[in-house]
């Protein structure tokens, strides 16, 4: 048996989901399934998640599939997953756009100011010997 929605149907057991050891604060960019999926298994692990979605509705292009002929049944899914996410009380925030920015969790909120920048490869903290020609 599969599913190409949830790869672990019928392998639930062959594949737990181990608790976090320490919980964390994350923050989840993008509500469609894939985001909210990401969300409801750290949710699960034991982390605090925020969902931010830059839509009005959670489920992405999956909203796309849904509006096809014959295809509403499909909206069973994201309503599934809306509905275990506040269940849950993962913190979802709808109509939220970044520009490409970094994102940390600074408290209760979200801060822009990006981690320490990467310095690159550190150099020798030595002088090489100097190099006569001729010599």
């Amino acid at each position: 048996m599969s599913c190409t929605v949830n790869p672990f149907v019928a392998r639930e057991a062959k594949y737990p989901l181990a608790p976090a050891a320490r919980p964390r604060n994350i923050m989840v960019v993008g509500g469609g399934l894939a985001g909210m999926e990401t969300a409801m298994y750290l949710t699960e692990r034991g982390h605090r998640v925020a969902l931010y979605e830059k839509e009005k509705e959670l489920g992405g292009q999956w909203n796309i599939a849904c509006a096809l002929p014959g295809k509403k049944g499909y909206a069973a899914l994201t309503d599934y997953l809306k509905r275990w996410l506040d269940r849950h009380g993962v913190e979802t925030n709808l109509g939220w756009w970044s520009p490409g920015r970094w994102w940390c969790r600074r408290g209760r909120t979200w801060s822009s100011r990006p981690p320490a920048p990467f310095r690159g490869p550190q150099r020798p903290r030595h002088r090489p010997a100097p190099c006569y020609p001729g010599a």
